[in-house]
């Protein structure tokens, strides 16, 4: 019987249901409040930290040689997935990967670890970028940690590096009329697609461009709308500049309006993605454990952009492993292996005693 498996198994489906939903930030309060009070259970001294009203909670001084980051906030589901079970070996439900087992697994072993040079941080926001959650922390200096692991669903590889990314709702304009004179309005449908086309010739590269994932426009079927809008999702790797994108992206936009297309942008996110050193003792230690426990280990880097991210480019060393799928994290039959989760739970106690050990 492997050491705390049926209690991280049970926290980890408490924690699956309660639907920490973002958007739009449901239930945060009723979640923060459990991970206290099993905190408080496994000895760990916490705070709750509040960034323009949501909880976060800090455990420790938050300036450990090791820091242990995850975040709570989960995509929204199907009132199903939030009652938890286990089949197959599977631990199913709304963020059993991503990323609900990985804290559960992540508490235990600070538990069994009882170091107070080994801190943590669990925070909302992450699934709408985290400017609300751990970049809030660490603009006020709650945290400053020297290292920092994140439990995030990473399908057992260690990401040292994220893309960037830029999202933009564009509108575009224009001016209702009744279908049957639409020469007394202008079609921004139409003038949508225009612009949209514009969109369809860039090439991403390396990285990756998405058109229209959110798409709004017209009243009714008789009426020439006079406004649509579409999203753009543009992901690039880490050795491109944020700035390079968007002024690519702005060119476009500015040409169009020079052609006469009224158009407004709203940014919906925007940040450099982030590369840690593999020389790094946070890398080195953390590819050790996980070769030592699951018998092959492998950097990559992650498609899409982590919460660690807001640590490296204060200049701080941080990786990503955690147990689950990122291939099955965010899908209607999310689940977590409960091998990976004890897996992660071994990797975490590993890499924080080599950490202690090695300072």
């Amino acid at each position: 019987m492997e050491p705390f498996k049926d209690e991280i198994i049970e926290f980890t489906k408490e924690l699956i249901r309660i639907p920490t939903v973002n958007p739009p930030g449901e239930h945060y309060t009723e979640c923060v409040s459990l991970l206290q009070e099993k905190c408080s259970q496994l000895g760990l001294d916490t705070t709750i930290v509040e960034c323009d009203g949501l909880p976060s909670i800090v455990g420790g001084n938050g300036r450990g040689i090791l820091h242990f980051h995850g975040h709570y906030d989960v995509v929204q589901a199907d009132k199903s997935q939030f009652d938890p079970y286990i089949k197959n070996g599977n631990l199913y439900g709304r963020g059993s990967s991503d990323m609900k087992g990985g804290i559960a697994a992540m508490l235990y072993a600070l538990h069994v670890l009882d170091s107070p040079d080994i801190t943590f941080s669990v925070t909302p926001d992450e699934e709408t970028g985290g400017i609300h959650g751990v970049h809030c922390l660490l603009e006020r200096s709650v945290i400053a940690p020297k290292a920092v692991l994140m439990p995030e669903v990473s399908s057992n590889r260690i990401w040292h590096a994220c893309r960037g990314a830029l999202a933009l709702d564009i509108t575009v304009k224009g001016k209702s009329a009744h279908s049957v004179y639409q020469h007394l309005g202008t079609n921004a449908f139409e003038e949508m697609l225009d612009v949209a086309q514009e969109f369809r010739k860039i090439d991403p590269g390396k990285g990756t461009l998405l058109l229209g994932g959110a798409l709004k426009g017209g009243t009714q079927f008789n009426m020439v709308p006079e406004a649509c809008s579409f999203t753009i999702d543009w992901r690039f790797p880490p050795d491109q500049a944020l700035a390079t994108v968007k002024d690519k992206v702005f060119t476009i936009i500015n040409t169009m309006k020079e052609k006469g297309n009224p158009i407004d942008t709203s940014i919906l996110l925007e940040t450099d993605g982030f590369h840690t050193s593999k020389t790094e003792k946070i890398c080195t230690i953390t590819h050790e454990a996980v070769q030592e426990i699951r018998g092959t280990s492998e950097f990559e880097l992650c498609r899409g952009f982590l919460d660690i991210r807001h640590f490296a480019h204060k200049g701080i060393p941080a990786v990503a492993y955690g147990p689950g799928l990122l291939e099955v994290a965010h899908g209607p039959t999310e689940y977590v292996r409960i091998k990976d989760l004890m897996d992660a739970f071994a990797i975490y106690c590993l890499v924080g005693r080599r950490f202690i050990d090695s300072s």
